[in-house]
């Protein structure tokens, strides 16, 4: 893997687990009202959706560092997680919720973040999406540049 490719997977693993740190500590704040509290885009208590995701997060994490996946198969599976997330985002803008309730504890416990929410969710979002299609990018670029694995044989039919 080329130096951008790790940069770029070790980045955006980094935003995902801080991400998923922030869940965990709304996790173990033990509010009880921000965890029973609804989610807006499920209509499930918000303990579930946060355990759901924090599960997810750390196995897109352990999958990305890991030599399990090859570089095109990291980018396809961050670009994933780029569209589940643009869609939960959408889904929460169209039925009015402006901000996730599992960031409740840590917008708590930031007021930056509380009032800059939707611009850093978005930045965020974006550097994933960014990182997702350069290593993409990158992966087809290299392929291309590799010489043809099948060569022309003699005596081959149409040869």
């Amino acid at each position: 893997m080329n130096p951008w490719n790790q940069f770029a997977v070790m980045l955006s693993s980094g935003i995902i687990s801080l991400t998923a740190g922030g869940k965990a500590m709304a996790l173990l704040s033990g509010n009880p009202d921000l965890l029973m509290e609804l989610d807006p885009v499920f209509n499930l208590p918000t303990k579930q959706v946060i355990v759901a995701a924090l599960s997810f997060e750390i196995a897109l994490v352990v999958l990305l560092v890991s030599k399990v996946l090859d570089k095109v198969e990291k980018g396809c599976a961050l670009l994933a997680f780029c569209l589940i997330i643009l869609t939960y985002r959408i889904g929460s803008f169209w039925i009015g919720s402006s901000t996730c309730p599992c960031l409740g504890t840590l917008l708590d416990w930031a007021p930056f973040l509380k009032r800059h929410n939707t611009a850093v969710t978005w930045c965020l979002l974006g550097s994933l999406w960014l990182c997702s299609i350069s290593i993409l990018a990158t992966s087809r670029r290299s392929a291309q540049l590799q010489p043809p694995r099948f060569t022309r044989q003699r005596g081959a039919i149409g040869g």
